[in-house]
């Protein structure tokens, strides 16, 4: 019998556990996947760490990343993402680069700045920081990996828990922090009668362009965000370098901090916009159709800018980083996303001084995904007394500091 158990190891689940290490609380934490020592290519996004062994961007403004101020409040969110940042550091991020993005002086119509501090660990430092977080949590509490949970059912006054091998643990609380969607998050909605929500999904290119042509915007800075009409720039990696990654079985174009495989004379980011859908099966019909258009031959379709928009001339020169099959975007990519960036990068101009190079690559497509909400209170309780959910799973975080913060916060109330 545990008091508390955790279903889910990656960010927000690791962080809620931090938070219930050092209480006399008997705590689970159960992972589909396998340890961070096991985790391979094939377990890019499953296993001990989750997605905080990716790039690791931990974005400190309380202004994107989530719904966070909304559930606990703006000064919450401000001192939970603080303690995020000390975790990190604690646990061996001292040497994460850390950066300040402000807003540029000149402002134009249906841009919007934001004003951040970047803490960036990169892929290597991530791995070495949450092996830190498991040497540590598991002289705490009890963790088992591969561990993948089936059901979650009401038993006397408890739960109980059972994984697909029909390994059963009992529970007086639990907090799903499974993050991706997934059968379990449906079969939970459903056996424990939880009212959903629409279903995210956040589309978008992925620029490469000279990053000589941010100079006058950027300055010493290493990145900037902003956000266009209902568009929003994402992951900009100042020399950085363009990679191929895996997810949900997907091909999509990610972005990667310099200091991993060598700096480039370019610059990266994704420009998404938000889709809503009714429901899951819609969500994944909708998206398992797109990328078989997007992803051609074992590679990322991708197209210059001149060759899109014949306005933007192809004058510096541009050395792709990831290898992309040639395609005409304008017939597989959402038109919605086709002219908002070309509105965007035209507008984006005024703000550089100068013609955004028509030898900019554009990668399609690049996607965020979101499990479809629960409804929860300002604690993460959802209507079935004892269940939490938190992380991306709940709907409310959707980037890794805000997930932090949110199971800091969770954390933090069940220890009480």
């Amino acid at each position: 019998m545990y008091d508390i158990i955790i279903i889910g190891a990656g960010v927000s689940g690791i962080f809620t556990a931090l938070s219930l290490a050092e209480t006399t609380k008997k705590v689970l934490l159960l992972e589909a996947g396998p340890n961070l020592q096991e985790r391979k290519n094939e377990h890019t996004f499953d296993g001990f760490g989750g997605l905080g062994i990716s790039e690791g961007k931990y974005n400190y403004s309380s202004e994107f990343g989530g719904n966070l101020v909304e559930k606990i409040g703006l000064e919450q969110t401000k001192i939970s993402l603080k303690q995020v940042r000390k975790l990190l550091e604690k646990f061996g991020g001292e040497e994460s680069l850390i950066y300040q993005t402000n807003p540029p002086a000149l402002q134009v119509q249906d841009f919007h700045f934001i004003k951040n501090t970047t803490q960036h660990l990169g892929r290597k430092l991530s791995k070495e920081v949450y092996q830190n977080f498991f040497d540590y949590l598991k002289t705490k509490i009890t963790i088992q990996t591969d561990q993948k949970v089936d059901q979650i059912s009401p038993f006397e006054n408890i739960y109980q828990v059972k994984t697909q091998e029909n390994t059963i643990f009992y529970g007086k609380k639990i907090v799903v922090a499974v993050g991706q969607a997934n059968h379990f998050l449906t079969q939970v909605r459903k056996t424990l009668h939880l009212t959903a929500e629409n279903t995210r999904i956040d589309l978008g290119l992925r620029l490469e362009m000279p990053q000589q042509q941010w100079k006058k915007l950027l300055g010493n800075q290493q990145e900037i965000k902003f956000t266009y009409k209902n568009f929003y720039s994402h992951c900009m990696n100042k020399s950085g370098r363009v990679i191929s990654q895996e997810q949900k079985g997907f091909l999509r174009p990610d972005g990667q901090n310099f200091r991993e495989n060598g700096a480039s004379e370019n610059l990266n980011f994704s420009l998404f916009h938000p889709f809503y859908f009714e429901n899951e099966k819609q969500a994944n019909l909708s998206i398992q159709h797109l990328f078989s258009l997007f992803n051609k031959n074992g590679k990322i379709i991708g197209q210059r800018l001149s060759e899109l928009d014949s306005t933007f001339p192809a004058t510096t020169n541009v050395e792709a980083t990831l290898p992309y099959q040639p395609h005409s975007l304008k017939k597989v990519v959402p038109q919605k996303i086709i002219q908002g960036t070309l509105a965007c990068l035209k507008n984006l101009e005024n703000l550089l001084g100068e013609k955004i190079s028509g030898n900019t690559v554009l990668y399609a497509c690049d996607a965020k995904f979101y499990p479809t909400a629960v409804q929860t209170n300002a604690h993460f309780e959802s209507s079935a007394k004892n269940i939490y959910f938190t992380g991306d799973c709940s709907g409310i975080s959707w980037s890794l500091s805000h997930a932090a913060a949110a199971g800091l916060y969770l954390g933090e109330f069940l220890a009480k």
